[in-house]
């Protein structure tokens, strides 16, 4: 029977900055399950883990990518589909290429993993990283020529066999809201606008950014349904007709 599950980022605190990096005292991942009317706590998913996506299943095994206690990236692969007995890996790389955050990530037809990173660096620039053994390691991440503003993105792939990306391709900011389309997950064009024209913040405050940002989606009936943050106020959902796209399918899928 499916159960209905959570999970929840917990830090002891407080919070310091040494060396000019963020720390979380006893950082863990901790998982809810929906029981009987209400959630109940069971238990450390995996330590020292901010996550950014629910997990994902890579050849059978479940894989996640968080963040430790420093905000340093690492990735998680369990020993199956049950996501029991964590192998932790911190994410290669150096500066300036190495402050990664928030990746969005698929599998392709050829069996590469491919994640995909909001640079926190702000270059500008989203970066790839690539899996050859089904999400144990992953390459240090290389800058793209894609433009980021930047902004958390998703990506994935529709059952129509196009890959997408969804994010914030204005460097000025996180507006407009864009989608882009590709055939073998590497390169992507095509590209349309989701939203734009936000409308001005009802309350400003600090680390508050306006646009549309943090967008997650589903499929389902020939829909691509798209949840998203309007700034920082509002969650809003969008349904786009995937035959609106005009994409066709992809051949030898």
């Amino acid at each position: 029977m499916a159960v209905l599950q959570a999970l929840n980022a917990r830090f002891d605190g407080p919070r310091e900055t040494p060396g000019g990096r963020e720390s979380c005292s006893n950082l863990r991942l901790v998982r809810f399950e929906w029981t009987d009317g209400k959630w109940v706590n069971v238990g450390t998913y995996i330590e020292n883990c901010m996550n950014n996506y629910p997990p994902e299943t890579i050849n059978g095994k479940m894989f996640i990518s968080c963040r430790d206690s420093y905000a340093r990236m690492h990735t998680a692969l369990a020993n199956s589909s049950a996501g029991t007995q964590w192998t932790i890996t911190r994410l290669p790389g150096e500066p300036p290429d190495n402050d990664m955050s928030e990746p969005s990530g698929y599998v392709d037809l050829d069996g590469t993993a491919h994640l995909i990173f909001r640079d926190g660096s702000k270059s500008g620039y989203l970066y790839r990283s690539i899996s050859k053994d089904d999400g144990l390691t992953w390459t240090a991440p290389v800058r793209t020529n894609y433009p980021d503003a930047p902004g958390k993105n998703k990506s994935g792939r529709l059952s129509n066999g196009w890959y997408y990306l969804i994010s914030n391709p204005n460097q000025a900011g996180r507006d407009p809201l864009v989608i882009s389309f590709s055939r073998d997950g590497w390169a992507f064009d095509h590209p349309m606008v989701l939203r734009k024209g936000v409308k001005p913040q009802r309350v400003s405050g600090p680390g508050k950014n306006p646009g549309f940002q943090y967008p997650h989606t589903l499929e389902k009936d020939g829909s691509l349904w798209v949840v998203y943050n309007v700034t920082q106020e509002d969650i809003e959902i969008s349904e786009y007709k995937i035959e609106d796209f005009q994409l066709g399918q992809v051949s030898g899928d």
